[in-house]
């Protein structure tokens, strides 16, 4: 589900495998019918973990604009 598709995109970013995390979130995205805040929401519940395990800020949003202007 997009649960499991969010985390595993981050467990790959995390882990240096951005184009499989880009997947992962792509994949999360059409699993919500394209809803970018709905998944916005998810994807930013994980913030501080995220930044916690080495991704800054910009990157998120970076991460962000990127799923949004280049739906799959």
């Amino acid at each position: 589900n997009e649960f499991d598709l969010i985390h595993l995109g981050h467990v790959y970013w995390c882990s240096g495998k951005i184009k499989d995390s880009i997947d992962c979130y792509s994949k999360a995205l059409v699993s919500l019918n394209g809803n970018m805040d709905k998944f916005s929401d998810l994807f930013d519940e994980d913030k501080s973990y995220l930044m916690k395990h080495g991704i800054k800020a910009l990157d998120l949003s970076l991460m962000k604009d990127n799923l949004m202007n280049n739906p799959k």
